[in-house]
């Protein structure tokens, strides 16, 4: 979608009011003249959002200015003043002698419009006359804003009615010191905080332009509400990621270094309790008709959801790098709902938070029948995934509803896109021309279709389809009352359970090129009346017609239109009431288109079916569809479309170089590597490539064949789908396609969007898929193919290689768009009757399983065999009863420390800290866990380890000592057995029918036919379970003692008596210290120092005094003080005084740290508890472990045909090897009646031996046939070693031992049979 954004810039309303009428909160000083600072509000325009209607200027509403409240802040970011004006303010005169005191040098000015402070919250509550004292820039930034005097969502026509708008501004860095001369006003811009939401609804049609239209298309409104709209929205400007961080002012966010700050996530509303999910209407009834156009404005609070999804991951458009390509961006916007419903919670209904609007009513369409309709619109900045209006913004959502089917919203009324919305529709018909309904039956493309005409009658009433006429130009060359030939009728809702032919739904599985003609032939079970002269006056006199009641569905089928011109038929209804009287007539006209030329030489389809719906009852509730496909895979991931030649690189054959794919004609030289690729690089493309290019990769056996109720998986099924089977019915043993419909080739794709893109606005910007996948190169130049990707090509996007070879290489799983072109002369015949022979076509297909294959819930042959049985399983304890664990002094030893009596073990062996450190090495043979193993509740597993002593024993911890007993019951489905019973069901029985038997035998000597079946249903487990509780162990804290001692006296002075010291004196001698601590004059002394000496807290203190002894232990005397005396000749001499001293002996004792023990507490036991699971897991998802048909060597079996049906084909699928000996070469196979002999048994066709193959019977048309497994042997020439030649011969012979013990598996068999 092209996004339009127009950014209006509005006039804005200047005015002044007197001072007298502003109200001032907490003045100081007088208002001084001519010292003013004057605030103009000025309310800036809205930012317009994808609006294409001309500008306007805002409302005088919109603009109104009920009250204005500056809050004034300081430098600091405090607050300082608030001023109110309340009775039409358009400007504030502030006295600046009122900032006289304070920092006013670089203040912030915030204005309030129509908000009051009660509408305001801060983190600290709610603000108030009495706290704003306390208020800062920063609370005020924190801030939320919700209305209490208007509603959260305002209606256009009820603006007259309130006061006015919420919007905020301000200012920061203003000067409004007193000593600042400000003359100027300063003008502060406001921005509504809510957004202005326009809506532009008109009507259109889906059915094209012709002359059959019904001219009363309209939507008759009954409702439109929103939902989830805001209650609650932040002052601060919410993030917009990538962009720069804004303040509630506007004002860019800063780091410390002056940087912007750049937000990482779009902001969003606080929590879901700000949203009110309840619906709130905003328009009442209003019918809008084709031409008119209904206009809604209302406003809402700003929304923030976000819905947190990586979009990149819901989106099939995406390149291999995960990006949306380009050209894509406008259908992201049907994925829109899928990101809301996975914000949401979808049990409970929940959209998430996103807001939006709801239109509810009820659509007629072209065909005048009436639906109830719901569309849902998501507002948001844009229509993919932005859910979020932004404050002071417009958005303008031009709407035009064009049916159940889809809505555009284009920006301009030259385009169309879906609107992001979802539809909900329920039929709403009741009166008799709405009873009959169809889809798009005036815009038929070319190909083959079919559509469904569903039938609603009121109890009672039928209705009479006459089959089509010719209608217009063709009326004056066929007679008015002749069928038309190219439509054909069934009536078939489902009763007809032949699932061969037919679809669940009752549409037939296959287009062939009978059907019209066997539709319109087909006159048997009445399914067809005839009108006679004698009915209605002869109207419609011998026209034919079905009898429709209330439920039917009569499927229309439309054969291919190869011409250039539009062709019309029309079939009438005729409806009667309960008495058979005729109330009405409607007839609905069938048109369809004829091959659209583009670049006059390349015919094309006009439509791309998956855009569309086809079926009037599908009411977009279906939970499997993608209602927002817009295209398909190219498919084949992984697989090799280049068939199996191969080419030499560097002279060795390599299956990784594979050519002819590429090639566009046979390979006639085939010396020529990659003859079409290398054509395509230089530019000669040749004709006809993309027609060869689908044939080839649709005979390709990684090609399935669909049927028309099957979905296409890839590009090239999907444009095969669109061509008829050619049915043998004679033999019913050949099946061909004329290939007409193709994927064009990258050139010819090319050469059709640029034909085409005036025609097909589509073809701009989309990419569309070719039928040629991608290659790689070589170093050597050799092309192979690019197994994950294919070409395609846009006109939006070119190739690197623009001008050399068009195209872009994209991923086979990605989804794109796809056209399909027609080539008159096609490829006749193509064989599609080998192993993939559509069902429903000839061949009767029958999977000798129980299911097909457990997805798809198609039953098998063998789905009637098995049966429901139990098993019951018993298991017992095996752990010891018991485990060794520490308790006493006895079990201490090395592992724990100490043990003290009563308190226990030094260290804690509950503590894995003890025993993990003791690891195993060459000097300890054991570990605590191997002595005790139930210290944990791991299980120990013995281990040994070597050393230079020899083996030693070791334990590790390996699961949990946790165990169950008890019977675990198994509900299963099984048969395991032999199939030789002789009353089996019939091969058909699943089809109702009895048409073929089947039995199944064994010769003598060898093993039984087997069928194994086994699927787990459920497991119920009635148990007891036992956990190991280990030993616990208290701890017991102990205060430990210290005995300190002895301690003596240290070295000291000596400590003199009075005479002693009187003495001294007199002499003038010197005390002396003693190195001993002999210092104390007497023994009580010394004891009274010790006790002093003893610290505080000591207890059991032991003083006792010392002196030095002699050689007898005699008290000795040590030198007290020295002093000085003169000899007789006057020499001086030293002299001591000497005396008896004494020290003390200390001891005493201190309380040391607290040391834990740990003493056995509780014992090691196991804890035993029933755990009885209740209802069986329920396992029916879980596909089935056996399901096989095993036949052995010399097995056999039977069909019979009953009811004059004769077998004309039987080919039997196989895997799980034929082979019996390498050695030999012998293999088996199945001949009819168990022919032997050295040539291919007549009739019998094989694919060849492996793990899998077919082997294939035709032949003359019998009643009964009967197929065995013989033998088959290859004789090689001597020579032939390694059998690198063809077999010299080849023999079917009886079974030997080796052969009667090999198997095969029966996957499937297919039957052609006939009258």
């Amino acid at each position: 979608m092209t996004r339009y954004l127009h950014y209006i810039f509005l006039a804005l309303i200047t005015a002044f009011i007197s001072v007298s009428c502003i109200q001032v909160l907490e003045l100081e000083t007088p208002v001084v003249e001519n010292d003013v600072v004057t605030l103009v509000p000025r309310v800036q325009s809205f930012a317009n959002k994808y609006v294409t209607k001309a500008e306007e200027p805002y409302s005088a509403y919109e603009k109104k200015i009920s009250s204005l409240t500056a809050l004034i802040f300081n430098s600091e970011g405090n607050f300082v003043y608030k001023l109110d004006q309340s009775s039409g303010a358009t400007s504030l005169t502030l006295n600046k002698s009122l900032f006289a005191k304070g920092d006013m040098a670089n203040s912030t000015v915030v204005l309030l419009a129509n908000i009051t402070l009660g509408e305001l919250q801060t983190p600290d509550g709610v603000i108030t006359d009495d706290n704003i004292k306390n208020l800062t820039v920063s609370a005020l930034q924190a801030s939320t804003y919700t209305p209490s005097s208007i509603p959260s969502v305002i209606k256009s026509d009820a603006l007259s009615s309130i006061n006015g708008l919420p919007m905020i501004g301000g200012q920061k860095g203003i000067n409004l010191s007193a000593s600042k001369n400000q003359q100027d006003p300063i003008e502060i811009g406001l921005k509504m905080l809510y957004a202005k939401i326009n809506f532009q609804i008109a009507v259109a049609d889906e059915g094209g332009e012709n002359q059959y239209l019904h001219d009363g298309v309209k939507f008759n409104m009954k409702g439109c509400n929103i939902y989830n709209t805001t209650l609650t929205t932040t002052l601060a400007i919410p993030d917009i990621k990538d962009q720069p961080k804004m303040d509630f002012l506007g004002n860019k966010v800063i780091d410390e270094n002056g940087a912007e700050i750049i937000a990482e996530t779009d902001g969003a509303t606080p929590s879901s309790s700000y949203y009110n999910s309840d619906a709130t209407p905003i328009h009442s009834e209003s019918s809008i008709s084709k031409g008119n156009q209904l206009d809604l404005t209302f406003y809402i609070l700003e929304s923030r959801f976000n819905h947190g999804v990586d979009v990149a991951t819901i989106y099939p458009w995406k390149d291999s790098y995960g990006n949306v390509l380009e050209g894509y961006e406008s259908y992201q916007q049907m994925y829109k709902p899928k990101l809301v419903t996975k914000a949401g919670n979808p049990n409970k209904g929940e959209i998430g938070l996103a807001t939006n609007v709801r239109l509810s009513g009820t659509y007629t369409d072209y065909r005048g029948t009436d639906w109830n309709v719901d569309y849902t619109v998501y507002l948001g900045k844009d229509n993919s995934q932005n859910f979020q209006v932004d404050r002071n913004s417009e958005y303008t959502n031009i709407i035009t509803i064009k049916g159940i089917r889809n809505s555009s919203n284009a920006a301009t009324g030259d385009g169309e896109v879906w609107i992001d919305h979802r539809v909900d529709v329920s039929y709403a018909g009741n009166s008799a021309d709405d009873c009959v309904t169809i889809t798009r039956e005036t815009l038929v493309d070319s190909h083959i279709e079919v559509r469904p005409l569903r039938v609603n009658l009121p109890e009672g009433e039928r209705v009479w389809l006459y089959l089509p006429k010719y209608n217009g130009s063709q009326v004056e060359e066929k007679d008015d009352n002749i069928n038309q030939n190219w439509i054909g009728v069934e009536n078939n809702d489902g009763r007809i359970q032949d699932f061969t032919k037919y679809c669940p739904n009752g549409k037939r599985k296959y287009f062939t090129t009978s059907l019209i003609e066997e539709l319109y032939l087909d006159n048997t079970d009445e399914k067809y009346g005839v009108k006679t002269n004698t009915d209605d006056n002869n109207k419609r006199y011998g026209q034919k017609y079905i009898q429709l009641f209330n439920g039917d569905c009569v499927w229309i089928y439309i054969d291919e239109n190869v011409t250039e011109f539009q062709r019309d038929a029309v079939i009438e209804l005729v409806f009667y009431n309960k008495n058979l009287e005729e109330i009405a007539v409607e007839s609905f006209n069938i048109i369809q288109g004829g091959l659209t030329k583009v670049a006059d030489k390349y015919y094309i389809e006009s439509y791309e079916e998956y855009l569309h719906t086809y079926d009037s009852q599908d009411l977009y509730t279906d939970p499997t569809k993608d209602y927002t496909q817009q295209g398909y895979k190219w498919g084949l991931e992984g697989k090799t479309l280049s068939k199996t030649q191969t080419v030499t690189s560097i002279g060795v054959p390599s299956d990784d170089y594979k050519y002819d794919y590429f090639h566009a004609t046979d390979l006639a030289n085939s010396s020529a590597l990659f003859e079409r690729a290398y054509s395509i690089l230089e530019g000669n493309a040749s004709e006809n490539v993309g027609l060869n290019f689908t044939n080839w990769v649709g005979i390709s056996d990684e090609m399935p064949i669909i049927d028309m109720g099957t979905r296409p998986e890839s590009a090239i099924q999907y444009c095969l789908s669109k061509n008829k089977f050619r049915v043998d019915e004679s033999s019913q043993e050949k099946h061909t396609m004329d290939i007409h419909w193709y994927l064009p080739d990258a050139y010819e794709m090319s050469d059709i969007l640029s034909g085409g893109k005036d025609q097909f606005s589509d073809f701009n910007d989309n990419f569309y898929w070719t039928s040629q996948p991608s290659w790689n190169t070589t170093l050597t130049a050799y092309i192979y193919e690019d197994k994950q990707n294919a070409r395609a090509v846009s006109l939006a996007k070119k190739d690197a290689t623009e001008g050399v070879y068009p195209g872009t290489n994209l991923g086979r799983s990605e989804h794109h768009r796809i056209r399909c072109a027609y080539d008159p002369m096609g490829i006749e015949n193509v064989d599609f009757s080998g192993n993939r022979a559509p069902e429903g076509i000839g061949a009767m297909r029958f999977y000798m399983r129980a299911w097909k294959d457990w997805k798809s819930e198609e039953k098998g042959y063998f789905n009637w065999l098995p049966q429901d049985d139990t098993d019951k399983t018993e298991i017992k304890y095996e752990l010891p009863d018991n485990y060794d664990y520490p308790r006493d002094a006895d079990d201490a030893n090395q592992y724990f420390g100490n043990y003290l009596e009563d308190y226990g073990f030094e260290l804690d062996p509950s503590d894995s800290d003890n025993w993990k450190k003791k690891q195993v090495s060459v000097y300890t043979s054991e570990v605590v866990l191997g002595r005790w193993p139930g210290l944990t509740t791991s299980n120990v597993v013995e281990r040994t380890t070597s050393d230079i002593t020899g083996n030693k024993k070791y334990y590790v911890l390996d699961g949990t000592k946790k165990e169950s007993k008890g019977t675990t019951t198994t509900y299963f489905t099984e048969y395991n057995g032999d199939i030789t019973i002789s009353e089996m069901k019939p091969l058909d029985y699943l089809l109702g029918g009895n048409d073929l038997n089947i039995l199944f035998a064994k010769a003598d000597g060898t093993k039984l036919p087997e069928y194994a079946y086994y699927k787990r249903n459920g497991i119920q487990s009635l148990k007891t379970t036992r956990t190991w509780i280990p030993p616990t162990y208290k701890a017991n804290d102990k205060k430990e003692s210290v005995k300190y001692g002895p301690i003596r006296t240290p070295e000291g002075p000596v400590i003199l008596t009075p005479s002693e010291e009187n003495k001294r004196a007199e002499r003038k001698g010197t005390v002396l210290t003693n190195s001993e601590g002999y210092i104390y004059p007497d023994k009580q002394s010394a004891i009274d120092a010790g006790v002093d000496a003893a610290p505080d807290g000591a207890y059991d203190i032991v003083s006792e005094p010392e002196a030095p002894t002699d050689w007898f232990g005699r008290e000795d005397e040590v030198r007290v003080y020295s002093y000085k005396e003169k000899g007789m000749f006057g020499s001086e001499y030293t002299r001591y005084y000497e005396a008896v001293r004494y020290r003390y002996k200390l001891t005493y004792t201190l309380d040391g740290q607290t040391v834990t023990y740990y003493s056995y507490e509780s014992e090691g036991r196991w804890d035993e508890h029933p755990d009885n699971s209740g209802s069986p897991n329920n396992y029916a998802n879980e596909s089935p472990t056996d399901d096989q048909l095993t036949m052995y060597g010399g097995n056999s079996f039977s069909i019979k045909a009953n009811n004059g049906n004769k077998i004309s084909s039987v080919k039997i699928y196989f895997s799980g090897s034929n082979l019996v000996s390498n050695i030999t070469s012998d293999y088996l196979r199945f001949t009819k009646d168990g022919w032997i002999g050295d040539t291919v048994p007549p009739g019998m066709t094989y694919s060849g031996n492996g793990d899998t193959g077919s082997m294939t019977w035709n032949g003359e048309p019998t009643s009964e046939i009967t197929f065995k497994l013989v033998r088959y042997k290859e004789n090689y020439s001597p020579l032939d070693l390694f059998h690198l030649f063809d077999p010299i011969s080849l023999e079917y012979l009886s079974n030997s031992d080796g052969s009667k013990s090999a198997s095969i598996v029966i996957d499937q068999i297919d039957v052609r049979y006939m009258k």
